[in-house]
């Protein structure tokens, strides 16, 4: 049976001879000896007392430091979410006044294209009934005319009626104006006679 660990510290006549007899038991009496050597080699510490001032103020300072470091964060942080907030309203209001002026420049470029078209065809049409009241033209042609003028007129009332956009009455329009200028150009063409 082995010694324990209190009875080789505490070494009697008894456990002494066990030792000479047991290797396993003398190998662990000579770490012991060796652990309880380092021991009382070290140096004695002083109480922590005095050191303890110290150690609160500087671990004080160091908190404090650290809090300050976190709230300059904070405060940066959201100094700068403040100004890139900022920018980007600036930006988007910009941005909508450029869509928002550029959208008016279209559909007053447009409106104006309309009136000066509109005024076209009043125009052309004034003519084309001077010609037909000079000349004698061919009844059917007129009459063909009217129908086909109807048909636009009345599609451009439906447009108006269900307003849709200045550009999709622009092309009505454009219609109605060629169909006259053909009517009226191709009663302009001479008449060839054949012999």
């Amino acid at each position: 049976m082995h010694l324990t660990n209190e009875q080789l510290l505490e070494l009697n006549k008894e456990s002494r001879e066990h030792l000479i007899q047991c290797d396993n038991c003398s190998i662990r009496a000579k770490n012991l000896s060796a652990m309880r050597g380092k021991l009382q080699n070290l140096a004695e510490q002083k109480p922590m007392s005095d050191n303890w001032q110290h150690i609160k103020a500087s671990y004080q300072h160091q908190n404090y430091d650290q809090q300050m470091n976190l709230v300059n964060k904070k405060t940066t942080f959201w100094r700068n979410m403040t100004v890139a907030m900022a920018a980007s309203l600036v930006l988007f209001m910009a941005g909508q006044n450029y869509f928002l002026n550029s959208h008016h420049q279209q559909n007053f470029e447009q409106t104006a294209e309309l009136t000066r078209l509109i005024e076209s065809n009043n125009i052309i049409q004034s003519l084309l009934v001077a010609q037909f009241e000079g000349n004698s033209v061919d009844a059917m042609k007129v009459v063909n005319l009217q129908i086909e003028l109807d048909i636009i007129d009345k599609t451009l009332q439906q447009a108006y009626l269900k307003n849709i956009s200045d550009k999709e009455k622009t092309v009505l329009w454009q219609q109605r104006q060629a169909l006259i200028q053909s009517s009226f150009t191709a009663d302009k063409q001479p008449k060839i006679m054949k012999i």
